[in-house]
């Protein structure tokens, strides 16, 4: 038994003495076999760097290291830890939020306050002009991200573009138990009777949010931009008795929103402000939307 212990180790020590004078002549394709005095495959070395020994018919593999050439084909194909910021320019397409890369910060719901500002009445008498305003404090903003498109501008994907498309709907209630009707070219107050209580107009569009973000860092980001909107349905709704009023008051059909966000990953606060008028210029009513909140989803 000692002998064939101590046969086994001078083989062992032999192919290692006999790899390490011949090492500086082993071919390109990193493959070496060594033979035994009888001719025998006893020990090679295969691609990786390993050595394989065949002691007594058994097969025993020692060692192995990756050279550059395998190192590379491992790490390049197709590994988006190593080529998303090193590609250039890249697209992603998403829906309902879902399929969004790092760097998207549209998110897919946005609540907030809904409300006018730089208000003028043209020919209404101030009791009018009381009679016909709104309870901001009642009044709400709702907004759905069904779609986005994000493509980030540098290898870094610090400055990024997002376009996007969806529904935002604005609740307004009126402040006084008054509702608001259209005629003669101008809107007039209208007061409530009977048992109809709580009235509010309630608008519905379909919106294009172009953004361009900055991205600071451990996912903070500042954006701003523009959102085109289309007013597809609006209507005067009454809560008691519910009744529904659809398409009465002569509103501008197109907005163009300025857009600012401010927030971490896709949790946000978001303005938006509308230069245009909401009526249209005829009624002699002047009011620009304005709204507030913050967006969410993870």
């Amino acid at each position: 038994m000692r002998r064939q212990l101590l046969a086994t180790l001078l083989i062992i020590i032999s192919a290692t003495i006999a790899t390490a004078q011949q090492s500086e002549t082993i071919s390109s394709d990193n493959k070496q076999i060594y033979t035994n005095h009888d001719g025998n495959k006893s020990i090679a070395t295969t691609d990786d760097g390993a050595m394989v020994f065949v002691i007594n018919g058994k097969r025993f593999k020692v060692g192995s290291q990756h050279t550059k050439q395998s190192e590379e084909e491992i790490r390049m194909p197709n590994d988006d830890r190593y080529t998303n910021r090193r590609s250039g320019s890249r697209v992603h397409f998403g829906i309902f939020g879902f399929g969004a890369p790092s760097y998207n910060h549209l998110a897919l719901f946005e609540v907030g306050s809904s409300f006018f500002t730089g208000e003028k009445f043209t020919g209404y008498s101030a009791e009018e002009q009381e009679y016909m305003s709104f309870d901001f404090n009642k009044s709400s903003h709702f907004t759905a991200n069904l779609l986005h498109l994000n493509i980030a501008l540098d290898k870094r994907n610090i400055s990024t573009l997002t376009i996007g498309f969806g529904v935002t709907t604005e609740y307004y209630r009126m402040k006084h138990n008054t509702t608001l009707g259209y005629s003669e070219g101008k809107i007039h107050a209208i007061e409530l009777s009977g048992d109809i209580k709580k009235s509010q107009l309630i608008t519905q569009y379909l919106h294009i949010p172009v953004l361009f973000d900055i991205n600071m860092g451990k996912n903070f980001f500042f954006s701003a931009g523009a959102r085109f909107n289309l007013l597809v349905n609006s209507m005067l709704k009454y809560k008691k008795p519910k009744t529904t009023i659809e398409d009465t008051l002569p509103l501008n059909p197109i907005q163009i929103d300025i857009m600012a966000r401010i927030g971490w990953k896709r949790l946000y606060l978001f303005a938006n402000y509308s230069p245009m008028n909401f009526y249209k210029n005829s009624t002699g009513i002047n009011a620009n939307r304005m709204s507030i909140g913050a967006g969410i989803w993870f």
